[in-house]
């Protein structure tokens, strides 16, 4: 085969079209995701946030039809939905959920999945519940 740059678009069977539209996706989300202060901020682990980056933009390279989150096949369309609705707030809310994590996780990837996939649905709850158990107690 070929490498990049040799007359074909292919380098070890993937496409420069799919490099081209992977590179561009991880530069949206490092910017949007502002994962570089993701990194600098030392209660979160640089793995884990780079982990969580290419998630997501293999989420949104997928060309499934179906994403299973939560043991649910979900139309690929709702899943990519909810993970350009993202942002710092949201990684943060993520990777602190993660990190206070204490039961045994099988399956680390579904997991995670399910994390970015339900951020823009449970943060509000999730900080009011917060809120309400540091002004009224356990």
């Amino acid at each position: 085969m070929e490498q990049y740059g040799t007359g074909n678009d292919e380098i070890d069977g993937i496409s420069h079209d799919s490099l081209q539209t992977r590179k561009e996706y991880q530069d949206y989300f490092r910017e949007k995701l502002e994962i570089e202060s993701l990194k600098q901020n030392r209660q979160f682990e640089t793995q884990t946030v780079d982990e969580l980056l290419d998630m997501c933009v293999d989420i949104m390279c997928s060309t499934s039809p179906v994403i299973r989150v939560n043991r649910e096949d979900k139309p690929a369309a709702l899943v990519k939905s909810q993970i350009m609705k993202l942002d710092y707030s949201h990684m943060e809310y993520i990777l602190n959920c993660f990190r206070d994590q204490t039961s045994d996780i099988r399956n680390i990837r579904a997991y995670m999945l399910t994390m970015l996939y339900n951020a823009p649905l449970t943060i509000d709850h999730y900080y009011r519940a917060q809120v309400n158990h540091d002004l009224y107690g356990t």
